[in-house]
Formats: structure tokens, C-alpha cells, sequence
């Protein structure tokens, strides 16, 4: 035991034993005997040359040697296990399990051992929270941040930073696709000369798992994210896409979104100035450029929806960026743009502290003053802004190989010029909010992810009637592909029906004037682009669990037509009307069972209710959160 607590703090079980098991477990090249060997074989010497390390460590980053290379996972651990011993303001641990059932770690540098968000309001401190490697082959992001919190603790404006400031980070969140390391899945892509994969262990782009919440990771990430509740929070991520001057673009949450004057402020405040101080530093930026056909129709806001990190993280009231350094420039120089763009966001954060405490207070407030939420948010193309682009000029030249045209940037042609940027957006529909939404105990996938994301809810001691509201659905389409997972829905129609019902006893009842509004309201309602419903969670309500035999509900069906005068009336009509339903004996006998009390009565209809009123309170025993 004492041994193995040894090889633990050593860092050997990172550097050699985890490696190994993770590939054991996909039965890859390493077989059991081997690592065995391998292991009795190096762990004198490795013991010896880890203990030097510890009592002289070596902080230079391969990229500060001169090498085209990233940090290894096992590297980026230890480097900060070796931080955390030379500066007690900084605190490493780990949470929850990859879907590998391997930890993420989490290091926190604050002057006084905050551990979670609360502790670092209550002392007038904002939260900024970096996340990296969720795309392990874009990997910058990883090697800037450690360099990042290697230097500030030397830096003589960091105590009045801490003051103000709380900075919080995931060195390697994909920690899976971070060990899958390779020189070639990233093919447009300059250095570094290895690299992390996008998938994770059970090949899940991470950036569209956020809502769904398919992978531990996600779930882990929820948890954490929770802890903390960020002010501001930054994704770091590599580009694709076109040639241009650029090594910085930054995509922002779209700011209409954000609601009240917090997404004023970021649009006209915080977004101007983080780019007016990133070209004073000698790294001009430009927005992620997100076009529509020709870079001269101009650059699109990025949609970020819940699926996606920035939108997942906006919320729950946090100011979100996507930090995507252009994958062409060599690789130093995309890392140390990404170093000077944190730098330049935690002074802003400090300089703004006043303006993003009160935001946070006035998160509910804002959305406690609607009667109706906003959804589904499209590019508002009637408001545009203008910006400077800086670009190469783009030519069609013979290709070697095919001999078909190719698109060529001549960076012997560089241009700039005013495009129109597209930054607004606005909500494509609008639903009433409830007082409360009611889900059935059955769906625990539901109550699970919400307890995760630390919604408040409540539970009905005793059943109670009440009036409520409760949706069909009338029509969705579904990809013809699946896409992460899932055959996602789109284009969802509903009819919302009221009526009074029965609501039984453990029934959960969930309050929308709470912090999570936001969230609650986009997985909730089912024609919301991200929710639950188009992730497919209720996908068991569309299809029938009962029918009829057509050769025996015949009888059926004359009788009921011949007592119902209504239902014939109708029948006849549809029949006189459509002549394809005319000639289908089938399908009329369909058009009585439907309309029917032999139909099934739970067939489309969405099992989340919306209760307009409030309910009696005494009546609800409060669920505790994790």
C-alpha cells in the first residue's frame, strides 16, 4: 500500500501505469504480460528520475525547448502536481469519471482556497473558468494554460488579481481522446507533430454533448461547472476553414441571448475592448469567421446552442467564449496568442467585477420579469455590425493532381476591407412560462441530468387535481443520419391542450423562478432546438403500444359511426374531400379508431405538464441536489 501511494504521488501511475491500463481496456498493443515487464523494469529508474523532478523541477514547456510538440496528458498532470507543491494558492483535484472511469482534474488558483463558486462570491470575487482538450487535436489551449498558471504566481500584479478573481481550470477534459494520440487526424491542421483525438471513449464529440449529456464526461463537467457557476468561461479550440492574417478569431455566445443588459454590455463593452487590447498586444483578432458562401457576404454569429459548450455554460449566466486559433499558423505562435487572450480576459474580469456581480444578481430578475421565453434563435440579417478583415485573396487555380479547379489563398494578395458581420439574432418563437413544470418519476434520465446541473426540485407527497397544460405532439422531422448518438427531431409542432387532471403522489414538481430558468425552459419545451424531446429522451410516446384487427374493429367502427351522428358527419366529409382516403378501407377504418375512445390516449402526447398557477407548498418535500 505504502509502495503504490509512493508511485501515485510520484506521478508514475500517470505516466506509465494509466496509459497502459486505458489501452489494455481497448485491447489495444499493450497485453497484460507485457506491461507487467515493463513496469517491474522501470520503476527503479523511474522512481529515482521522478524524485529529482520533484526536488528540481523543470518548468519549461516543450514548445519554450524549440520543440513542435504538446504536452502529454501524463505531462500536463504532473506539471501542475509540481506547480501545486511551489505555490500553496494553488489547489489541484479531481471530480466524477471520464467514460474511461478515468478522474478530471481540476486546479484552482485563489489567495484563499476557494473550493466552489459560493465561497468566492461571498468574498466579492468573480469566477473565471478555462476549460481545455475538449478536442484533444487542438491542443494549444492545453499547453498555454499551464503556462499560464506557472507564470502568474510570479507576476507582481497577482495578489491584486486574486483579490477580485477566482481562476479555475480543466487541464485536459477529453482525456480519452487526449491518450488516442496520433500525426494525422487532424489533416489541415500545421503542428504540432502529435496529437489528441476529437472522440472520446465512446467516440463523442464532447462540444455537442453538453444538454444530451451522453458521456460521464459531460455529466462530471456538469458537476463541476455547478460547483463553480462562472462569470466568464473559455472553451479553448483550433480552427478549420478558410486562409487569412489571423491567428486569434474568438466566438462569443451570441449576446441576444444573454438577456436584460448583460448582453448589451458584452456586445458594446467587453467585446470591443477584448479586441482593441489583443491587437495593442501584437495579436490582432477577428471574429470566428462562420460565413455563408463568399467571405464577401460577410461573417455569421455563430448559432451556439445548448449542445455546444459557450451556449450550454450562457444558461446559467455565464459570459462564454470559444477562443479558435487558426490551424495553418504554426503552432508556437497559435499557443501564445491563446496565452495573451486569457491574460487580456482575466484583466478585463478584474476591471468589470462590479458589472458582472450585479449580472449575476439580476440573471433571475431579468427572466422573472417575462411572461414569455424566447427560443430557437436565427441570424437577425435586417442588423448588422461591420468589421476590418484583414484576409488573403482567394483564386481559383488548376488542381496538379485532378485537374479541376481548386481554391488557392494567395498570401502574395493579402486584403482588408469592411465586411458585414451578422451579430444579432432573434427568437423564432416564444412560449409561455409556467409557474412550474411537472414530470412524471418514470422519466429518470430527465431528473437525473437535473439534479446534475443542481436544479431545484420538489416532490408531491400527496396526489393532488389541478388545471394544467399539456402538449401533442402534432409533427417533427428526424435526421435520416445519426448524428452523436441520436436521430435528432427538428421542426417540432405542438398543440397545447388544457385540461384538469389527476397528478399523482412523487410526482416532481420544478419551479421555474430559479437560477436554472434558462436551462429548465430549453430542455423542457419539446420544440426547443436542444431538448430533451429532439434528443430523443420521450421518443417512446410516438409510437402506438395497442391497435386494432381491421377484421374485427369493421363492426366495431359501423356502430360507432352509426351512434356518433358527429363523427359520421366528419367521416363523410373527409371521405367526399380526399379521394385517396376514399379508396382505403384501411385507412378509414384508422380515421374512426382515432377518433375513438378505443385510441390510445397517450399516444403523442408529451409527458411534462405546465402548471400556470402556484400550488400548495405544504404539499412538496424538496429533493436534495448532489
Amino acid at each position: 500500500m505504502y509502495v503504490m501511494v509512493i508511485l501515485m504521488k510520484s506521478g508514475f501511475f500517470l505516466t506509465i501505469c494509466l496509459p497502459m491500463l486505458y489501452f489494455i481496456k481497448r485491447r489495444t498493443v499493450f497485453g497484460l504480460q507485457f506491461v507487467i515487464l515493463f513496469t517491474c523494469f522501470m520503476s527503479g529508474n523511474f522512481l529515482n528520475a521522478q524524485s529529482s523532478k520533484m526536488n528540481n523541477p523543470d518548468f519549461t514547456l516543450p514548445f519554450e525547448k524549440g520543440l513542435n510538440q504538446t504536452v502529454t496528458y501524463a505531462d500536463a498532470i504532473n506539471y501542475l502536481m509540481l506547480l501545486e507543491k511551489s505555490d500553496s494558492r494553488l489547489q489541484l483535484y479531481t471530480k466524477g469519471n471520464t467514460d474511461a472511469e478515468l478522474p478530471i482534474h481540476v486546479a484552482v488558483l485563489s489567495d484563499n482556497n476557494c473550493r466552489n463558486g459560493a465561497q468566492a462570491r461571498s468574498a466579492g470575487k468573480v469566477v473565471v473558468f478555462i476549460n481545455n482538450g475538449i478536442h484533444p487535436g487542438e491542443p494549444e489551449g492545453i499547453d498555454a494554460t499551464l503556462a499560464f498558471f506557472r507564470d502568474l504566481p510570479k507576476r507582481s500584479d497577482l495578489n491584486a488579481i486574486l483579490k477580485d478573481l477566482v481562476l479555475v481550470m480543466i487541464p485536459v477534459y477529453n482525456i480519452e481522446g487526449c491518450l488516442n494520440r496520433n500525426s494525422y487526424s487532424r489533416a489541415n491542421q500545421n503542428g504540432p507533430e502529435s496529437y489528441g483525438f476529437r472522440g472520446n471513449g465512446q467516440n463523442y464529440d464532447l462540444n455537442r454533448d453538453f444538454i444530451k449529456a451522453d458521456s460521464r464526461n459531460s455529466r462530471t463537467f456538469a458537476s463541476i461547472f455547478q460547483d463553480w457557476q462562472p462569470d466568464i468561461f473559455i472553451d479553448n479550440h483550433t480552427s478549420n476553414g478558410a486562409d487569412y492574417t489571423y491567428t486569434m478569431t474568438l466566438l462569443a455566445t451570441q449576446h441576444n441571448k444573454l438577456g436584460g443588459t448583460k448582453g448589451d454590455f458584452l456586445h458594446d463593452i467587453f467585446l470591443p475592448e477584448i479586441y482593441k487590447n489583443m491587437e495593442a498586444a501584437k495579436w490582432p483578432m477577428c471574429p470566428y469567421v462562420n460565413t455563408q458562401g463568399a467571405l464577401d457576404n460577410g461573417i455569421y454569429g455563430f448559432n451556439d446552442g445548448a449542445r455546444y459548450s459557450s451556449g450550454y455554460a450562457s444558461l446559467f449566466g455565464a459570459i462564454s467564449f470559444l477562443p479558435e486559433t487558426h490551424m495553418l499558423k504554426p503552432f508556437k505562435d497559435r499557443l501564445l496568442s491563446n496565452y495573451v487572450l486569457m491574460d487580456e480576459m482575466i484583466k478585463l474580469a478584474v476591471k468589470f467585477k462590479s458589472q458582472l456581480i450585479l449580472f449575476r444578481s439580476s440573471h433571475l430578475k431579468h427572466f422573472q420579469t417575462l411572461e414569455k421565453y424566447p427560443l430557437n434563435w436565427r441570424t437577425d440579417k435586417s442588423r448588422q455590425d461591420s468589421f476590418r478583415f484583414k484576409g488573403y485573396t482567394a483564386e481559383k487555380i488548376p488542381s496538379t493532381f485532378t485537374g479541376k479547379d481548386r481554391t488557392f489563398y494567395n498570401q502574395e494578395k493579402p486584403f482588408e476591407k469592411e465586411l458585414p458581420f451578422y451579430t444579432y439574432s432573434t427568437a423564432s418563437l416564444e412560449v409561455d412560462i409556467p409557474e412550474y413544470y411537472i414530470i412524471p418519476p418514470a422519466y429518470h434520465q430527465v431528473l437525473q441530468r437535473f439534479e446534475e446541473n443542481n436544479v431545484e426540485m420538489y416532490k408531491l407527497k400527496e396526489s393532488i387535481e389541478t388545471d394544467l397544460i399539456q402538449y401533442k405532439i402534432d409533427d417533427f422531422k428526424t435526421v435520416s443520419q445519426p448524428y452523436e448518438g441520436h436521430y435528432l427531431h427538428h421542426d417540432i409542432k405542438v398543440s397545447p391542450i388544457s385540461l384538469n387532471k389527476e397528478i399523482p403522489a412523487g410526482s416532481y414538481i420544478v419551479p421555474t423562478k430559479q437560477f436554472a430558468i434558462r436551462y429548465i425552459m430549453e430542455t423542457l419545451e419539446p420544440q426547443a432546438d436542444d431538448s430533451f424531446f429532439a434528443w430523443n429522451y420521450f421518443d417512446a410516446i410516438l409510437s402506438r403500444k395497442e391497435w386494432f384487427s381491421d377484421y374485427v374493429f369493421e363492426d366495431v367502427a359501423a356502430e360507432l359511426l352509426e351512434k356518433n351522428p358527429d363523427l359520421k358527419k366528419r367521416f363523410d366529409e373527409k371521405k367526399a374531400s380526399d379521394p385517396k382516403f376514399a379508396d382505403s378501407a384501411y385507412a378509414q377504418l384508422q380515421f374512426i379508431y382515432e377518433n375513438s375512445e378505443y385510441a390510445e390516449k397517450d399516444f403523442r402526447m408529451y409527458p411534462v405538464l405546465k402548471v400556470m398557477q402556484t400550488l400548495p407548498i405544504d404539499n412538496l418535500e424538496k429533493v436534495s441536489q448532489n
